[in-house]
Parts: structure tokens; sequence; C-alpha cells
């Protein structure tokens, strides 16, 4: 019913106005037609990752609709896609003035200023996606991102925390933050920083990275562990009070830990524990992360994990700075089934 009110209305307002109307009117309705078409095409070529075809598909359709501001919009987006840089951004920038209150036609012609080294125009598109839309997630995370770069890390900090009140896992901002942080000198707030990256991202290269961050802040609530050829970050392991009990909260971390040698059965890993004038303690609780190792994955060879246990604080050398932890847990690992000889104090005991 609707349609057929429309379909009546521009018959009406045609016999009304005369025939230009009605070329108004089809020209509208022929438009619309393309919008719709170019729109399609372009979530389907981007989508699917199809940047080459896309080139020659828009660039026909530029022939055809040279006034088309979705046409010059997605042929930009998949050269940029295929190392195009310079003509993306001549055609982000013709969508940008045929349509001005797009905002994500002005992102990307950021993302294409960005590409040709143009930082200060860059910029100016974020800034102007943010007028049009102030919950634009990208343009507010690239405008932090250029602070960061430009050195103005006030102007960064606001801009991420406005990011986070609306994306509050964004990666690329949890840990530009703390980065910020550390270069402020706020110190305890950029190991609240860091551990607000690890607790959602524990796994990959920028959580090695964070890691190193926080232990050499002196924190070492994360430890970087060698685990055959991987630097592999693991929470700390802790236990229940004056127990061997593993803290339910640890056993992530640990799951982790066992699935990685479940795919490397040729690594012999160490569990050394250090439990400051407690060696029966220290032992205890060595012997307990083998025990639910070898629970929670039967396939692991019970001769491929050896315990330490030492009733002394851990040093841990960090550059020039020497830190103490009087009580933790260290994992690393050797090739083979053999035992791997260690230097250790009358404190410690292997089996």
């Amino acid at each position: 019913m609707i349609v057929k009110r429309c379909c009546r209305i521009a018959l009406i307002m045609g016999l009304l106005t005369g025939p230009l109307s009605g070329c108004v009117v089809q020209r509208q309705v022929q438009q619309g037609y393309f919008s719709v078409k170019h729109k399609v095409q372009g979530a389907y070529y981007l989508d699917g990752e199809r940047y080459e075809e896309g080139v020659r598909v828009f660039e026909e359709a530029l022939t055809e609709t040279p006034e088309s501001a979705e046409v010059h919009y997605y042929l930009g987006r998949c050269q940029m896609e295929t190392d195009q840089a310079a003509p993306a951004l001549k055609h982000l920038k013709t969508a940008t003035e045929l349509n001005p209150l797009e905002a994500d036609y002005h992102y990307w012609l950021g993302v294409a200023y960005h590409k040709n080294g143009d930082t200060d125009s860059e910029q100016t598109c974020y800034e102007r996606v943010v007028e049009l839309d102030s919950n634009h997630v990208q343009a507010l995370t690239y405008l932090g991102h250029v602070h960061f770069e430009n050195g103005k890390l006030h102007e960064a900090m606001s801009t991420y925390q406005r990011v986070l009140r609306l994306q509050p896992e964004n990666p690329s901002v949890l840990y530009n933050r703390a980065l910020i942080l550390g270069r402020l000198g706020r110190t305890p707030e950029e190991k609240l920083a860091w551990k607000a990256y690890l607790a959602r991202y524990p796994a990959g290269a920028l959580s090695v990275k964070a890691t190193a961050h926080l232990n050499a802040l002196g924190d070492f609530e994360y430890r970087n562990h060698i685990i055959g050829k991987r630097n592999v970050s693991l929470q700390k392991i802790w236990f229940e009070v004056s127990s061997e009990r593993i803290w339910q909260g640890s056993m992530y971390a640990l799951n982790r830990l066992g699935e990685i040698l479940q795919t490397s059965r040729d690594l012999t890993l160490h569990i050394v524990v250090y439990q400051k004038r407690n060696k029966p303690l220290a032992k205890a609780r060595a012997n307990s992360i083998k025990q639910y190792l070898m629970r929670h994955f039967p396939g692991l060879d019970p001769d491929h994990l050896l315990v330490s246990w030492f009733d002394v604080p851990e040093r841990i050398r960090i550059g020039s700075s020497e830190f103490q932890e009087e009580a933790s847990v260290q994992f690393f690992t050797a090739t083979g089934g053999t035992r791997v000889k260690r230097n250790q104090s009358s404190n410690g005991r292997s089996s």
C-alpha cells in the first residue's frame, strides 16, 4: 500500500508540474537505484577481499555514474587494498566533496592521507569525522594515535579515554594508554594499565612486550617464560594461603602451558618454585603443579616434567636492576627427555 501511494503521489506531481518534474523524479529514482547497487557491490568486493576485481568494476562504473560518491568511495577503498595509495586518495577526496556529511568517507580519506604520508591532513579528517559522529570509534582511535605519534600525550590520553568509554576492550588503545602513562611518569597507573591490557589479551607478541614493561617496574604478576621456541606470557601462579592448593584463578595460565606442551612432546618442562624460609611448602607446590598438568593433560610424559624447589627468594635481574620475589614459580624448557643439569644451592632439589 505504501509503495502504491508513493507512486500515485509521483504521478500527480508529474501532472501538476509538467514533464520537467517527471524527469527529476525519474533521475532521483535512478540515482537511488545506483546508490543501493554500488553499496551492495562495495560490500561484496571489500568483505570478500576481491580488491582487484573491485577496482575494475568501479572503474567501469565511474564512466556510467561519474558523479556518484559511492563509486569514488568504493573505488578508493579497493585501490588502497591494492597498494594504489595516490589514486585512492584522489577518489576518496572526491567522495567527501560529493557527500560531505558521510562520516565514513572522511575517515577513510584520513587513512588514505596516512598512507600518503600527510599526517596533518589525516588529523583534520579524523577531527571532521568526530564533528559528524562523536561516537565514531575508529576515527577517535586513529586520532589518538596521531596525537601520540606527534608527542601530544595529554591530547592522546583524553582521546583514548573517549574510545574506552565506547569500546573498553580496544587492544591498541589499552596498550598505548599504558605507554603514555609510563612516559608521563605515572607509575602506579601504568602498572594498572598494563595489567588491564594483559587481563584481556594474555597471549601474543604484544602481551610479551606488555609483560616486560610491567616487570621493569618491579611488578611480577605476569612473567615471560621460554617454552620451546616461544616466549610465553603467563599470569603468576598463586596458591591458597600456606597451602600447596593451586588458586582457581591460576588454572587458566596452567592450562595454556599444558596446551603448548601437548603440541611439543619433545620438550622437558622445568617447574621451579621459590618460597622464602619454607622448603617443604616449596616442594609441595612444585609437585602440585606437576600433578595438575598430568591430571588435566594425560598425554604428557611425567619424565618430561621436572620439579625444583628453593627456600630462598627468587632473584630477578632486569637491566641494571635486581628484584626479589619471596614466593614465585618459574617455568622453562629443554629439548629432549634427558634431564638438564642446573646449578643449585643446598636449598634446591630436582625430581
